[in-house]
């Protein structure tokens, strides 16, 4: 991040970053699915594991690691952007709140939530979450790791 602004009322905040030109990993992959060899895969994931390496070692648990929170610079450096689920955790504490984009959640997260399947006409919400039930499992950092993990399977 190069600068930040407040608006006077502090209700919007803009954000001066660097230029990704190839967009979020999702688009790269999408946009191009044999763009990427095995030798930049391999060091996209380095750069990835380093980063979250780096966030856990701050106290920093991400909880939305998905493609599309992953810039990629035109030298193939890794961003991992959107901050806004994420959480300070001291060492040994858990967290319990629900978060994060479905396809990348670690088991411990939806382990004591039902899923109500929802009518096929409705695609983009064919798997919802009640987060209604009280019996909340805890997790940890290791839920960043379930993403990684869930990225590299792409």
């Amino acid at each position: 991040m190069h600068d930040y602004f407040a608006t006077d009322d502090n209700r919007q905040f803009i954000l001066i970053l660097d230029i990704a030109r190839y967009g979020d990993l999702l688009n790269l992959l999408i946009s191009n699915p044999n763009c990427l060899s095995e030798d930049d895969s391999r060091e996209i994931f380095r750069q990835l594991l380093d980063a979250v390496d780096y966030l856990h070692s701050q106290g920093v648990v991400h909880r939305d690691i998905k493609p599309e929170n992953i810039l990629i610079t035109d030298e193939k450096t890794v961003k991992i952007t959107d901050f806004g689920l994420s959480k300070f955790v001291q060492p040994g504490s858990f967290l319990k709140t629900i978060c994060g984009t479905p396809q990348y959640l670690a088991p411990e997260v939806l382990s004591h939530l039902p899923i109500a399947k929802a009518s096929m006409k409705d695609k983009d919400h064919a798997d919802t979450i009640d987060s209604t039930k009280q019996d909340i499992s805890n997790y940890d950092k290791a839920v960043d790791l379930w993403s990684l993990g869930v990225i590299l399977f792409i």
